[in-house]
C-alpha cells in the first residue's frame, strides 16, 4: 500500500495541536498572573503539609512497584482496546492469543505486585 503526505495530515495536526495547545495556556497563564516576590515558605517542598525529609530516591524506590504496575495494566487496556476495535475483523487465533495475553499480562502482574509489596 502506497501512502501519501495527505495521510499524514491528520496526524500532522494532532502533533501540532497537542503541542501548541498546552504552550499556550502556559504562556496566557504567565501574563495574566500576579506578579509577586516569592518568598521562603512559598518555595519549600511539603509532603502532605510537612516538611520533606530524606532523599527523593527513597520516595521513588518506595512507589516504584505502584509505577510499573500502572504501566503494565496501561499497556494492556491500550491493546484491549485496540483489540475491541479490530475484534470483528481478526481471525480467532489471534483473538484467542490477545485474551490470552490479557489474561496472563493482568494475572502476572498482580503476582508481580504481590511479591514486591510483601513485608518480610
Amino acid at each position: 500500500m502506497h501512502l501519501m503526505a495527505s495521510d499524514y495530515l491528520a496526524v500532522l495536526v494532532f502533533v501540532v495541536f497537542s503541542l501548541l495547545f498546552p504552550a499556550s495556556l502556559l504562556l496566557f497563564s504567565k501574563l495574566i498572573r500576579k506578579r509577586s516576590e516569592p518568598n521562603p515558605v512559598s518555595t519549600l517542598n511539603f509532603e502532605s503539609s510537612e516538611e520533606s525529609r530524606g532523599r527523593r530516591l527513597t520516595l521513588m524506590k518506595e512507589y516504584f512497584h505502584y509505577f510499573s504496575a500502572f504501566l503494565a495494566f496501561e499497556i494492556i487496556a491500550a491493546v484491549i482496546l485496540v483489540w475491541a476495535i479490530l475484534a470483528k475483523d481478526l481471525s480467532s487465533r489471534v483473538n484467542i492469543a490477545v485474551i490470552g495475553f490479557a489474561v496472563f499480562g493482568s494475572v502476572f502482574e498482580l503476582f508481580a505486585i504481590l511479591l514486591a509489596t510483601r513485608r518480610d
